[in-house]
């Protein structure tokens, strides 16, 4: 689980985020699919910068049936990827990477132009089989990259 703080301070820059919007509300249809169960959330928005460039572009739902404590949050100080990592423990995460072209809205967010490469990461976080959060990840692809290692050495 990655900590958007860490990333743009293992950089060597400056980062903090901005609050774009937050909404408690009954998951749609369609979020209650990706969260993976129907529950009301806290539906929030927020861009993440390392320095004054936009860095990241977040949207994430948060189940109250599993976090309640979140409909109460104060997530102005702390972000909400970095309050949950701090007071939910996880057990299973699920990842979707995709390169995909900014429509006009997440272009705005992040200022780059409509049909720029952006890398989107979709994650989905349970605990013992309880849905925690989904979020929606948007980077600039021309800043962004996927790297990974892999051992076949046990533990």
């Amino acid at each position: 689980v990655v900590d958007l703080g860490r990333e743009v301070a293992a950089l060597g820059l400056p980062y903090h985020f901005a609050i774009i919007g937050r909404e408690i509300r009954k998951a749609s249809t369609a979020e209650a699919e990706r969260l993976g169960e129907e529950t009301r959330v806290v539906a929030i928005q927020c861009r993440h910068f390392a320095a004054r460039q936009p860095f990241c572009f977040e949207d994430r739902l948060i189940s109250l049936d599993a976090v309640p404590e979140a409909e109460t949050a104060d997530f102005e100080a702390t972000s909400p990827g970095a309050w949950l990592v701090s007071r939910v423990p996880w057990s299973d995460v699920e990842y979707r990477i995709k390169a995909v072209a900014a429509d006009r809205e997440t272009a705005g967010r992040l200022l780059i132009a409509e049909g720029a490469p952006c890398l989107a990461i979709w994650r989905r976080t349970t605990s013992e089989g309880r849905p925690i959060t989904f979020v929606r990840l948007t980077y600039p692809g021309s800043d962004h990259e996927v790297s990974a290692s892999f051992s076949s050495k046990a533990g």
